[in-house]
């Protein structure tokens, strides 16, 4: 009978283990899903090169903010 009593305490230690570990699993996931950087997604581009070939131009129409949080500090000229 006291084999069977620890065993059966055993089971359960491990049953709360498991779901302990499910539920870190879970905030951690959830953590990074948040803790992701803003990215800029420039849509609709074209690349051209210039008469004196020495340089590429490159064009866009759509600028798209995806991601969490706002990208600040964009420059475009």
């Amino acid at each position: 009978m006291a084999n069977n009593f620890a065993a059966f305490w055993s089971a359960i230690a491990a049953t709360f283990a498991a779901a302990s570990s499910f539920l870190i699993y879970r905030t951690q996931v959830k953590n990074l899903r948040y803790s992701a950087r803003p990215d800029i997604v420039l849509s609709n581009w074209t690349r051209t090169i210039t008469q004196n070939g020495d340089n590429d131009k490159i064009s866009f129409s759509e600028v798209e903010n995806i991601g969490n949080g706002t990208a600040e500090h964009i420059y475009i000229s």
